[in-house]
This record gives structure tokens, sequence and C-alpha cells, in this order.
């Protein structure tokens, strides 16, 4: 039923992101959280990269939407745990509305995927200047990592943006 799905989708909102605990985050941001932002990113970076937005956001939306059913295991945890998300994934899908099972079942195209891993991957990196500004110097690691796996070239632009940024910048510019 697609309510059920609905529902099955509103338990991202409540499953933390569990690798910010490893840099002593106290309450890290959902899935959900990050999967927003994600798709915001998407969309802005395909269509920089001259991609199909609309294309890279709905699947950037929905990247992580089987951690619904699996979790957000945490890279240590990965080590030890085998979580199939693509089956997740393809059994979710059996509860959405026939339309939507049919348009979210369909292969995301090469380039999308590469767009989309950028995506998620500036996402994190933004979250952990976050996470640094707000005290949690062990978030440094985690955005340090990120620009070494960035593909696109707007991706390694925005990254060294990131690294001379601060999270408040934006908001600065509206107390003056």
């Amino acid at each position: 039923m697609a309510v059920d799905w609905f529902f099955e989708l509103g338990e991202l909102k409540r499953i933390a992101r569990s690798g910010w605990w490893s840099a002593k985050v106290r309450h890290p941001e959902t899935v959900a959280e990050h999967a927003f932002r994600a798709a915001c990113i998407a969309y802005a970076l395909a269509l920089e990269e001259k991609q199909d937005g609309e294309k890279a956001c709905v699947a950037a939306l929905f990247h992580d939407a089987a951690e619904a059913r699996t979790l957000d295991v945490h890279k240590v945890a990965k080590k030890y745990v085998v979580v199939d998300a693509e089956a997740a994934w393809r059994d979710q899908l059996q509860n959405a509305p026939k339309k939507t099972r049919d348009a979210l079942g369909k292969r995301v195209p090469a380039e999308i995927q590469v767009v989309v891993k950028d995506a998620d991957v500036l996402e994190l990196a933004a979250t952990a200047k976050e996470y640094v500004a707000a005290g949690y110097g062990e978030a440094q690691t985690w955005f340090d990592l990120a620009g070494p796996k960035l593909k696109t070239k707007t991706a390694k632009s925005w990254y060294a943006e990131l690294r001379r940024a601060k999270p408040s910048d934006w908001y600065k510019k509206f107390r003056r």
C-alpha cells in the first residue's frame, strides 16, 4: 500500500547517520536530513555538469531510502555485517505506488550516478564543516577525506569553496 511506503520513508527522519558518532557528535543528522541536502546539491551539480538535474535530484533523494530497513550502518560495522541494500530497496519499492515503483525501479544512468555520488560526498563535507564549527573537531577527518573522492570538475570546485568557507558566512551577510 502506498501509505505504508509513506510511513516507512518517515522512518528516515528518526535514523541517525551513525558514522558521526565516531566524531563524538551526540545528535547527528538523520538520513532524511542528509538525503534532502544531497538531493538539492545533486540538482545544482547536475545542471552545472550539463546533466539532467531532475534525474540527479530524484536519485539523490532516494539514494539512502533502503536505510529505513537496513539502518545507517557505520563503516566499522560494515566490516562485520553484510547489508543487502539492493534487496532492501527492491522489497521496499513493492509498497510504492505503481507508477512510482516503475520510475524508481529503473537503472540510474552512469553519468547521473557520478553526480549523485559527488553530491553525497559534498553533503557529507558540508556537514563535517558544520560539526567542526560546532566544536566536534574530529569531524575534520571526514571533511579531509571527502575531497579526493570527488570526480566532477564542479564538485571539486565547490569542495575548494567549502574548504575556505565558514558555515555561518551566508547568515552573517544579513546581520551587517
